[in-house]
């Protein structure tokens, strides 16, 4: 039972996008206390959202009510409600906040822009909120092309938290995404990249914009499960010899600061939130799934993670399943491309 000053709540599984309103109407009927100040979300080590959040009610009957909600949906996902405590929401808050730098945070990420849109476009898209002088910027690969990205720069957080509402409306005939960002992830999208040399030709992994319908990433030997025998180290899994390199007229799905999984198996009509539900509370940077001549699913997709321990912890659910199909995983990436 929570004593008397302690009617907190820890909740999982928030989309990404989610808001302070989100919540709030998530709760109806429950008291928050001081309103929007009592809801708290919490960010991975690289300031993005977590999908969870800590929320303080005004009373017991309150808190017992928001229990209740367990399980209930926002959106399309489902969400977990628990009991905690004020020491432990204290705590995780003030640490998120330490190591991500949130409170000077007020960038999101656009993904889903049509190649030829600009920034009246993305500015018209988000007319009533103040976007600073030259914030916006674009995201583009190695040959100058447009990678349908960009990042927004707001006056306030307050007004980058409003600007989530927009996720999932429309620029020309795509929908956007939008998420969280950083100003640090504006500079390393800006920085020059070095394009990897694998074998003797140089290559990178091609991006979204860039595939054609059909294409295929590398398969890798069936048992060499993670990495997919592209040479590089797997003391980590059993120091067996890189006996499986990369065959150079195939594109590998790797490139340096980027960790993701081949999933192999997917039914046909999986969609991302399938996918994101697959890896639970492991956050995903991206979705990539493949199509093939006359817009077939192939069956498999690319996850890019933010690191190289989630893509590692993401491992565990290979050969799980999504409906009634078995999922196979293959690892790509390694310690040393953590950059």
């Amino acid at each position: 039972m929570a004593n008397t000053e302690e009617f907190v709540v820890r909740i999982r599984g928030l989309p990404w996008s989610a808001t302070v309103e989100d919540v709030q109407k998530f709760f109806t009927g429950c008291r928050v206390k001081e309103g929007r100040q009592g809801i708290h979300f919490t960010y991975a080590s690289d300031g993005r959202a977590s999908g969870e959040a800590y929320i303080e009610f005004g009373s017991l009957e309150d808190f017992n009510r928001a229990l209740e909600r367990n399980r209930c949906h926002m959106g399309k996902r489902y969400v977990e409600v628990f009991k905690s405590k004020r020491s432990e929401m204290d705590y995780v808050v003030k640490r998120t906040k330490q190591r991500s730098g949130r409170d000077s945070e007020n960038v999101v990420r656009l993904r889903g822009l049509p190649y030829e849109c600009s920034k009246e476009e993305i500015a018209q898209f988000f007319t009533g909120y103040e976007i600073i002088p030259n914030g916006i910027t674009f995201g583009v690969d190695r040959d100058g092309r447009s990678t349908g990205e960009a990042y927004v720069e707001f006056a306030n957080t307050d007004v980058s938290e409003r600007a989530l509402s927009k996720d999932k409306e429309t620029i020309g005939h795509r929908y956007i995404e939008i998420f969280r960002a950083k100003k640090s992830d504006i500079h390393n999208m800006s920085a020059p990249k070095i394009r990897p040399l694998i074998g003797s030709a140089a290559s990178s992994r091609p991006r979204p914009y860039d595939r054609k319908r059909g294409d295929r990433f590398t398969r890798g030997h069936p048992e060499d499960r993670y990495n997919q025998g592209r040479g590089y180290n797997r003391g980590y899994l059993d120091n067996r010899p890189s006996d499986h390199p990369v065959e150079p007229d195939r594109p590998p799905d790797f490139e340096p600061n980027v960790h993701s999984i081949r999933m192999r198996g997917l039914p046909f009509k999986v969609t991302e939130n399938e996918i994101v539900d697959f890896f639970d509370q492991i956050p995903l940077q991206n979705i990539h799934i493949e199509y093939g001549d006359g817009g077939k699913a192939t069956g498999e997709a690319v996850v890019e993670f933010y690191n190289y321990e989630d893509a590692l912890e993401a491992m565990n659910k290979d050969r799980r399943r999504i409906k009634h199909r078995y999922i196979e995983l293959f690892l790509n990436t390694t310690p040393e491309s953590e950059g």
